[in-house]
């Protein structure tokens, strides 16, 4: 009965969704209450939850996205020609199971099917003859649904006439397996896992229950062992010149060449030896396009990647779209290198074929940027870090309070921080992963009591790489979740008063702290009471399996029967409730249903290792606030840097995307962008060992300091020596300590080298680039700013001409709130909006042309949250433009020695920060440096003083 009645409200939002997706956009709350009420003519109301329908429709439809960005280079579009003549069958039975079956919202929908258009549209016509290659390349964020995407343009493909898919799905089984499923469910319309299937019918699997004539020929399984296989009973006989063939693959050499021998049987012999195959469009879809796809051998071509280019030029027509979060060094694939001598077809007869192919994979004809649905949970969201600088920073702006930080002292007697694989392993857990144990039951229970009960709930702990280790923490793990399953059933020791506590003191606080903030609206994020959770814990706790996940079948250490993949679509109508133990497996690709809790300790210095490593992020509908991520406060540190870093990179690719830049230019700008000394590994740059650097209209601020007294106090020492030695200031600009002169590039420098900075990299970096401009004229007259707010003005710290004056200091929040060894300044910025303008006269044409061109680009934005008014102050991207290439700004920030957390502090002199604003300049002197000498180096400042010298 309740089976049937959550039925008919399902039925009807569906009936709803049909009548609101006829409406234009938007959707007013009225439109949606008038849609109900004709809906429910055909439905009996005192069986509908007439507020669950409600909220739910009000919800999808206050979901949007923004629109993608496209850089390319020049194309002839063609799909707008042949839409009217296009039956769309598979791309409209997969928006109706997204929209149905999935729950995504009609925005979301409606940017998919604009995206995989203008994807298609990139690529040549399949219906079209002769010889093209297309190569692209889509950005998007760790777990925001690419994989969604790419069935989306599978779908299209195979609407508009590819007769050949492939997708390369990441390097294990697991990946592999998972990645079919989703297109089986997405795609196909049909269980490729025969043991799994009812043979009576499988009508209604996925997206064939909207359509089942769409049909398209499988070579591959969604079984472990399921990949491409030449001998497989499925593929003999299969001819693929009969269309619409699709199959699934690892980057494995083996089966990438048994899959190039396979499909050389028909190709058509050329003159000169080569194989081609005609009339057989090609389309390649990399998932993880940065990983094992790059050549990484310095003297030939590495196999995978040599492989995957031998695949590409043995059809005439083919197609290559690499999907990735971390594009980094997709970019740094060289442009320079040669076609072979026939640029399509393969000799297949030739030892190490795969080293004789075509161009390398570089993105040549476009890449796209597609931002995440407003209801994605990503790092930005977690660390409360935007590349955008505005007055509000400090207001209501902090990231979600979902972060526990877990000190070495906690865990590094059980994990140590660089254990080798032969150390002795741990006896038992450390007492913070048995709170996040804990907080897991929590999760499972706190959600069935808002009624999500046959729900997939998972929690991640990744610790190490090595399988030994593993093995030993699942068996420590299940141990532990044993007994507190046998504590919460006979209601034994004090395991329940423990969870009330953490509940009371944990879960409510953040829950409402998250209800109040309107952004993650969500009415479904209730606070049920203790009792009502009590009711709950025995159930939820008893689902929880524990499961060991990798690559190794021998499971040596395991002292339990262990199932090594996750497989929730065989638990699909119950939900799985499951602990994850893993390390390289479960960083790469694998989507975690349900993920709540993550207990995570690995550390890399890597930007795409560590986003990759981010299996937390994505779409937490009705649990959002229950989340948890126990980590250390190296990797916070790591996380909120590389965020940083990436939301720069989104604003440089919509800038380059306005100043119509190709493909080429973004490759070009990233090489030149300060942030790739950590962006990856050496050996993916291996084509660029010499590399330029530049900090051409970069603002760089200092936002993280290392919490240790004397390298405070010396940054303060150095600051007033240096202030003092500058001589009379001038006040601009409502700032009283101004210095602006020509040729005073040598003080800035002076500041610089005695500064202690904890990013001693990029530090010395920008050192180095100062002196480099210099030498060619550039640079040379700065304006130097000692900021002082009106506020708090104290007048024992500077001197100027060797008179104490007040100062006024800054205040700015620590979002660690003065635990750890960092004070992070909240958001990410130091600076005010407002002082990268302090040399400008604010009547003078420099100021007047910069406000110009920043509301010109207001009026033309279509991002959605952009400001309501027009801007009254120029951006900062428009100042630099408009600062002669001449001219620097330095901006000093002396700040508070207490700020919120560090009450008890017993610092007593400023923390000094500074902004140094850099001018536009296209033609700077670049600066040249090895890659690998630069990867030597360390990157955090290390010093031999306790960090509770003032703690």
């Amino acid at each position: 009965e309740i089976d049937r009645i959550k039925r008919d409200n399902e039925d009807l939002i569906r009936v709803v969704i049909t009548f609101l997706t006829r409406r234009p956009r938007p959707i007013t709350r009225v439109q949606i209450a008038e849609d109900i009420q004709r809906a429910l003519k055909s439905f009996n109301e005192k069986e509908i939850n007439f507020n669950y329908v409600n909220e739910y429709l009000e919800r999808q439809f206050s979901i949007e996205s923004e629109k993608h960005t496209t850089i390319d280079d020049n194309y002839t579009p063609w799909l707008h020609n042949r839409k009217g003549g296009v039956d769309k069958r598979f791309w409209e039975r997969y928006a109706s199971y997204l929209r149905y079956d999935q729950h995504w919202a009609p925005d979301t929908i409606d940017k998919l099917d604009d995206i995989t258009d203008d994807i298609l549209n990139h690529l040549n016509d399949p219906k079209s003859n002769g010889d093209w290659d297309k190569r692209g390349l889509v950005v998007g964020q760790v777990q925001s649904g690419k994989t969604s995407n790419y069935t989306g343009l599978m779908c299209k493909a195979a609407d508009y006439g590819f007769k050949v898919i492939i997708v390369l799905a990441g390097m294990t089984n697991d990946l592999r397996s998972q990645t079919q499923l989703r297109i089986d469910l997405g795609f196909l319309g049909w269980d490729t896992l025969v043991d799994r299937t009812d043979a009576t019918d499988t009508r209604n699997f996925g997206v064939s229950k909207y359509d089942s004539r769409p049909q398209a020929h499988y070579l591959t399984t969604s079984a472990m062992a399921g990949d491409f296989k030449t001998t497989s009973r499925r593929i003999t006989g299969t001819n693929p010149k009969a269309g619409n063939v699709v199959m699934i693959v690892k980057k494995n050499p083996i089966v990438l060449k048994e899959l190039i021998s396979w499909f050389s049987d028909y190709g058509e012999m050329l003159g000169n030896g080569m194989k081609l195959i005609k009339g057989l469009p090609l389309l390649v879809i990399d998932d993880e396009a940065d990983n094992a796809s790059i050549n990484i051998s310095a003297d030939s071509i590495s196999s995978i990647n040599g492989l995957i280019r031998s695949l590409l030029s043995l059809f005439q027509q083919s197609a290559f779209v690499g999907y990735t979060a971390t594009p980094f060094a997709n970019v740094f694939i060289p442009l320079t290198e040669k076609e072979d001598n026939v640029s399509r077809g393969l000799n297949i007869q030739m030892p190490d074929y795969w080293k004789f192919s075509g161009k390398d994979l570089f993105p040549k004809d476009f890449i796209i940027n597609i931002p995440p649905p407003s209801n994605y949970i990503g790092p930005k969201e977690i660390f409360g870090i935007t590349a955008e600088i505005s007055a509000d920073n400090e207001k209501n702006q902090q990231g979600l309070p979902l972060i526990r930080q877990i000190l070495p002292d906690e865990y590094g007697t059980f994990f140590p921080d660089k254990h080798k694989m032969s150390h002795n392993l741990p006896d038992e857990l450390p007492e913070s992963l048995k709170k996040a144990i804990k907080s897991f039951i929590l999760v499972c229970s706190i959600r069935r009591a808002r009624g999500q009960i046959n729900t997939h709930n998972s929690m991640l702990i990744h610790v190490t790489r090595f399988v030994r280790w593993q093995n030993k923490t699942a068996t420590l793990v299940n141990r532990q979740v044993k007994f507190y399953q046998e504590q919460i059933q006979y209601k034994q020791g004090n395991l329940i008063n423990e969870l009330r506590d953490i509940y009371t003191n944990d879960f409510l606080p953040t829950t409402t702290e998250i209800i109040a903030k309107k952004e993650f609206e969500d009415s479904s994020l209730i606070t049920p009471n203790w009792l009502e959770i009590e009711t709950q814990l025995h159930k939820a706790a008893s689902k929880i399996q524990v499961r060991a996940i990798h690559g190794d079948t021998t499971q040596e250490g395991l002292e339990y029967d262990n199932v090594t993949s996750l497989d929730y679509y065989t638990y699909r109508e119950f939900g799985l409730s499951v602990i994850a133990i893993g390390g390289n497996k479960l960083s790469r690709g694998l989507t975690l249903e349900g993920l709540s809790i993550s207990y995570y300790l690995r550390s890399s210095t890597m930007y795409d290792t560590l986003m990759q490593m981010g299996r937390w992020f994505g779409y937490r509908p009705g649990y959002v606030d229950l989340c948890r991520l126990y980590t250390s406060e190296e990797l916070i540190k790591w996380y909120k840097y590389i965020t940083v870093a990436s939301e720069e990179l989104r604003v440089e690719f919509e800038e380059m995307k306005i100043q119509r830049k190709r493909p080429v230019n973004f490759g070009i700008r990233v090489r030149q962008h300060p942030d790739i000394l950590k962006i990856t590994a050496t050996n993916k740059m291996r084509n660029s060992q010499e590399m330029e650097l530049t900090f051409s209209d970069k603002l760089r601020e200092t936002w993280c300091f290392y919490r240790d007294k004397d390298l405070i106090f010396d940054n303060y020492l150095h600051t007033a020596s240096f202030i003092n030695s500058l001589g009379t200031p001038i006040e601009k600009n409502n700032q009283p300590y101004v210095w602006s002169k020509n040729d005073n590039s040598s003080d800035v420098l002076r500041f610089f080298k005695g500064y202690k900075s904890d990013n001693r990299l990029e530090h010395q970096k920008i050192i180095e680039y100062i002196i480099e401009q210099e030498k060619v004229g550039f640079l040379t007259n700065w304006t130097i700013v000692l900021i002082s707010n009106e506020r708090n003005k104290i007048n024992n710290f500077f001197r100027v001409n060797g008179e104490f004056v007040f100062v006024g200091l800054t205040m700015r929040s620590d979002s660690a709130k003065g635990a750890g060894s960092y004070y992070e300044i909240s958001r990410s910025h130091i600076i005010d909006p407002t002082h990268e303008f302090i040399d400008f006269d604010i009547s003078g044409l420099q100021f007047k042309k910069s406000l110009e061109l920043t509301i010109q680009d207001w009026m033309t934005s279509d991002r959605k949250n952009k400001r309501l008014d027009e801007p009254v102050t120029p951006s900062g991207k428009n100042i630099r433009a408009n600062r002669l290439p001449t001219n620097g700004l330095l901006l000093i920030y002396p700040l508070e020695p207490k700020p919120e957390g560090w009450e008890s502090s017993t610092l007593n002199v400023p923390i000094i920060g500074y902004a140094i604003s850099f001018p536009k300049n296209e033609n700077d002197k670049k600066l040249k440096y090895k890659v690998n000498e630069v990867f030597m180096e360390e990157y955090d400042y290390e010093s031999n003083s306790e960090i509770d010298q003032f703690i």
